[in-house]
């Protein structure tokens, strides 16, 4: 599928619905917006919608204000510092006194956490700004009474109600329903938590997708043609919905950075961002490191190697079938070396927000392994399975030849 330029004509934005990880949109978006991307139309459902509402009525940095200013108390009835706590597993008595108090008069503080997120967002959205915006904007949300999802553009909702569909499109199941008109309706998510289908019935065609989550379904795209490309999170951000903390929103903003920055740049790497300079000399050393290493390990692996063990193309195709990442078959020799080192600097906690050069993140994580795994039989001791055990004793030779050639 062909990359999305920024320079192109009629590009739509989609944001995910997610709660408290809508603060990736932002990241993401600052990426994009510093590659000179710009966006005719922009949906979303849930907080994608009130991101898309914002984002539509006024830019980038007033969203990056909104997710920096907000706090937890400011939609729940939840006090900001157990929130903390909590987020940072503090069960201190006063935080089990508070949560006990909570689940007590758990109507009233839903009740007062529905209200509290109704003013919220009525006093983020200007809805002349909106309809009047040159950035064409639209949600999703799903009425009960009727059974049916409503999937609108500002401009196709009566005058005064857009900020109650976008209330509507965000009311958390745990919020109960929010009433238009006398019609109940819920978070849109229930129907499409991405909401492709409306950014093309709006006439798009080049789309840039920005995920919460790679778990979540998505509903079936029902147009032909389109050009989609998403931007989906490197980290799981599993049951951290409703984490409107400081910290974790300081985070959540920038994984989205860099994954938008692998998207525009092209980094390599799964969970890491990793730039290839010199590619064709990087895969010239590889290869002659897998095929010392492949002959080396060759008898000593030849249960789960085929006759031809010795060869490089029987130790790269034993580590894409043993690897946990998606999407393995499609990478090159390089990549899954990469891949390979990738898994090991995870287990090892190197840093992975961050840039590297290929150099700089093979030698790294060599290093780190020598420094905790002296031996090498510390390191197989930790992967009791065969087929952990296996790779890491691929992984172990790697890293030495490595060391020793960047040396």
């Amino acid at each position: 599928m062909e990359k999305i330029k920024p320079n192109a004509k009629n590009l739509a934005l989609v944001l995910e619905g997610g709660g408290a990880k809508g603060a990736y949109h932002v990241g993401a978006l600052r990426a994009l917006y510093e590659a000179g991307y710009r966006f005719s139309t922009v949906t979303g459902t849930s907080i994608g919608a009130l991101n898309a509402a914002i984002l539509s009525q006024d830019g980038l940095e007033r969203l990056r204000k909104f997710w920096h200013d907000v706090r937890i108390s400011d939609i729940m009835e939840f006090d900001d510092e157990i929130a903390e706590k909590l987020g940072n597993k503090e069960l201190d008595s006063k935080t089990l006194i508070y949560l006990a108090q909570s689940v007590m008069r758990i109507r009233k503080v839903i009740n007062a956490s529905s209200s509290k997120m109704e003013k919220f967002v009525k006093l983020s959205i200007d809805e002349e700004k909106i309809r009047n915006s040159n950035l064409r904007m639209g949600f999703v949300t799903y009425c009960v009474s009727k059974l049916e999802a409503v999937e609108k553009f500002a401009d196709e909702v009566e005058e005064g109600k857009l900020a109650d569909y976008l209330i509507a499109s965000a009311t958390f199941p745990l919020y109960g329903f929010y009433e238009i008109d006398g019609e109940k309706y819920i978070d849109g998510g229930v129907w499409d938590n991405l909401p492709i289908n409306l950014a093309a019935r709006g006439g798009a065609k080049d789309i840039i997708a920005i995920r919460t989550s790679d778990k979540v379904r998505r509903r079936k795209i029902i147009y032909d043609d389109l050009n989609i490309h998403y931007i989906i999170p490197s980290e799981s951000f599993m049951g951290q919905t409703m984490a409107f903390l400081p910290d974790r929103i300081e985070r959540y903003e920038k994984v989205g950075y860099l994954d938008a920055l692998r998207y525009i740049k092209g980094y390599k790497g799964k969970k890491y961002y990793i730039e290839l300079k010199g590619e064709a000399q990087l895969d010239k050393l590889l290869k002659e490191k897998c095929e010392k290493v492949a002959k080396q390990l060759s008898f000593e692996l030849s249960s789960p190697f085929r006759r031809d063990a010795h060869t490089v193309e029987s130790l790269i195709s034993f580590i894409k079938e043993r690897l946990p990442f998606d999407d393995m078959e499609s990478l090159s020799d390089t990549e899954t070396v990469l891949a390979l080192f990738e898994y090991f600097a995870l287990h090892l906690d190197m840093e992975r927000l961050k840039i590297y050069s290929a150099r700089e993140f093979l030698l790294s994580t060599a290093d780190k392994l020598f420094e905790v795994y002296p031996d090498e039989a510390m390191l197989l001791r930790k992967t009791r399975d065969f087929r952990r055990h296996a790779i890491a004793k691929i992984f172990y030779a790697l890293a030495r030849e490595l060391k020793e050639s960047y040396e």
